[in-house]
Order: C-alpha cells, then structure tokens, then sequence
C-alpha cells in the first residue's frame, strides 16, 4: 500500500513539474496544461450582458485545470473566444469581447479586448497576437490545480521525500527491529 501511495505521488509530483515546465509550449503547437490561479472567469457578471445574449456558460473556476490548445491564425480568432495570453511574467485566461482591425495606428496586426466573465470592465490594455500563447476549447479538470499547486511548492516537494523516504526506511527498519527480536529470543532461550 505504501508503495502504491508512493507511485501516485511521484506521478502527481512528475505531473506539477510538467505543466511548469510547459508554459509556452502551447504556442509552439503541442496543448499546455494550465493551472486558473484566479477567480476572473468563474462567473456571468450581470453587468455583462453579452455573456447571457450569446449563451456562453463556459465559465471557468479558480484551481482548474485546463489544457490550451495552438492559437488559430490570428484573423480567425472570434469575438467571445477564450484564450491564454501573457502580461508580464503572468499567463490569464480572459474572453475575447472586442476586435480592433488594422488600421492607420496598428497597421499590420489585430488588436483584442479581453474581459474576465467575473469582472465588470475590460483589461487595461488592448492584447496583442504576440502576447497570446494558446486557445481554451473547454477541455478542463475541476479543482484540479490546488493540488498541481502544491506539489509544485516547497511543501510539496517535502511532503513527497518524506513519503518517499517512509517507504524506503520502513522495510529497513523493519527488518531490522526483526532481527534484534530474534537474537534477543534466541539469548533467552540459550539462558534457559
């Protein structure tokens, strides 16, 4: 059984670590896994009509996970499209629910508004292609990621080796305390 608790959590160890480590590989054209570290897309803003007018009810909530698939060229992005895209060193998921065409100011490139379903106003700044790294097609796993996120902490890890060391040293032991028992057994008999 210990060794069975041990497999489950190297895999989920093994699991956390892989999503870290893909964060762009969505733009690369191999599906990334995201962790939603926010509450921005976990509900229909009454302020936001268009959520109701279109029937979108792919919301989306905190600690789900989520896999982002290779954007499509950028003229086929639609209004109310859910994509991942970065500011700074942070990755949001927010829905597309504005499209600036080229023009004299951007010449060569779409500009997008994107807006949390929770929120009642647009991000700060228009979005640009180059800053979007995936697409969400509605494939998720439900609370998912506090675990991702845990054992992609310092607890995590520790929580792991300290499994993994209980699994290792406990046949040892007890073995070991075995052993001790059998030779004592054996002197009391021998005194006998």
């Amino acid at each position: 059984l210990s060794v069975l608790l041990s497999l489950v959590l190297c895999a989920a160890l093994f699991f956390a670590i892989y999503i870290k480590q893909t964060d762009d590989r969505a733009a690369n054209g191999i599906p990334s896994i995201k962790v939603v570290k926010s509450d921005s897309m976990a509900e229909k803003n009454k302020k936001n009509t268009y959520l109701v007018q279109n029937n979108l009810d792919d919301q989306i909530q905190m600690f789900d996970v989520i896999i982002c698939h290779h954007l499509p060229p950028e003229e086929e992005l639609e209004l109310y499209d859910i994509v991942v895209y970065q500011l700074d060193s942070y990755y949001l998921v927010h829905r597309i629910v504005g499209i600036e065409e080229p023009n004299e100011a951007h010449p060569n490139e779409r500009l997008f508004t994107l807006q949390g379903d929770a929120v009642d106003g647009p991000d700060r700044s228009p979005v640009r292609y180059s800053q979007m790294k995936g697409i969400y097609t509605g494939d998720r796993i439900p609370f998912a990621g506090s675990l991702v996120l845990f054992f992609q902490s310092p607890s995590g890890w520790l929580c792991i080796l300290l499994v993994l060391f209980a699994t290792i040293s406990e046949p040892i032991i007890t073995k070991k305390l075995s052993d001790e028992k059998k030779k004592r057994l054996a002197l009391l008999n021998a005194d006998k």
